[in-house]
């Protein structure tokens, strides 16, 4: 066999695609779109904003039908401030302690017997029951005015997130029912997300934090943070979906606008961190493990790594602790301990 032969068909290796120069394309959606719905059943008494208005996480959107609610809690509010009873327990109470006094004294000047002390005892202690007693209804009257209070807060509409009104469903005086709960739908278009189709190889060289760029048709080019790379491959097109998160701070990007992006990594942009919501929902950080490692040219990947490793420890351990290389040892250092030829010997005695 000469040196210039092929090695067989079979053999020949593999060259993978070049997926640098194809763009893919996607089109932003909200971040976030929430299905406002009413908390209880109820009919529609007020609305308060219009499609296309700017609301703060916490506004009142709406407001349910709560004049029954209002006189529940009126009713609560008098009770808990009733102090009738309680003054009179009170009275009763420093009247059975003053007689209680009275009988004690005139037993030690022999002026009252024992059973008068004992009826005097009792009639105090069922004083300071009474006035207990009291005490305990007006906590209880205070709790029940806290919750008429919360009923009739639930009976307001509040918008969880800062964003836009974009479609409101229900009207005044319609009846919000439990299988139609949903009042109003709230975008919130700060951020936006994008779902590009990548190939599984160009997938695999990514990782959630990394930031991508992202091009637009007719604005300048933008900066995307990978939150998700979808650990299931479509066989039909043997593809993986990425979403991306694009800031639109400053509201200069359009919903459902075309974009494309190669996947390119942009370099030296410090990926921020997950938030909580994102780690309990198993979003991958940078530097870890990518779900795509899950596939046999991960594994396969992941052997490799595996083999370097034990190859690179076996090598250390070769070399233990405290004990020096042949390369570290000083030759002076072995000629000093080695006696000089040129030292007469000592004459024996």
């Amino acid at each position: 066999m000469t040196a210039n032969a092929q090695p067989p068909s079979n053999q020949l290796p593999r060259i993978e695609p070049d997926y640098q120069s194809n763009e893919y394309e996607s089109f932003t959606e909200p971040l976030r779109q929430i299905e406002l719905a009413a908390p209880e059943v109820g009919v529609m008494a007020d609305i308060l904003v219009q499609e296309g208005t700017l609301v703060k996480a916490g506004q009142v959107v709406a407001r349910l039908d709560d004049q029954v609610y209002q006189n529940a809690m009126l009713v609560a509010k008098a009770a808990s401030e009733a102090q009738g009873s309680l003054e009179a327990a009170k009275r009763q109470l420093e009247n059975a302690q003053y007689e209680l006094e009275g009988y004690r004294n005139l037993r030690k000047q022999h002026n009252a017997t024992d059973r008068e002390v004992q009826r005097a005892e009792t009639s105090f202690g069922i004083a300071q029951a009474n006035v207990q007693v009291i005490e305990d209804e007006a906590r209880v009257r205070a709790h029940e005015l806290q919750r008429a209070e919360a009923q009739l807060d639930r009976r307001k509409i509040r918008s969880p997130i800062n964003g836009v009104v974009v479609e409101i469903r229900k009207d005044l005086g319609e009846f919000v029912s439990p299988s139609d709960p949903v009042i109003m739908t709230i975008v919130d278009l700060t951020q936006l997300r994008a779902i590009f189709s990548f190939p599984m190889a160009k997938a695999k060289q990514l990782r959630s934090g990394q930031s991508i760029e992202i091009s637009f048709s007719k604005r300048p080019a933008s900066i995307g943070v990978v939150e998700f790379i979808s650990p299931m491959t479509k066989p039909q097109t043997a593809t993986c979906d990425v979403k991306v998160r694009i800031d639109n701070t400053k509201g200069t990007l359009a919903c459902g606008e075309l974009c494309r992006s190669t996947g390119k990594v942009v370099r030296g942009t410090g990926a921020p961190k997950p938030t909580t919501a994102q780690q309990n929902s198993g979003v991958q950080r940078a530097g870890d493990q990518s779900p795509l490692d899950q596939s046999p040219l991960g594994q396969r990947s992941s052997q490799q790594r595996s083999s370097q490793q034990r190859s690179s420890q076996q090598r250390s351990s070769q070399q233990r602790p405290g004990t020096a290389s042949p390369a570290s040892v000083d030759p002076a250092s072995v000629d000093a301990n080695r006696p000089s030829d040129n030292v007469a010997a000592s004459p024996t005695p």
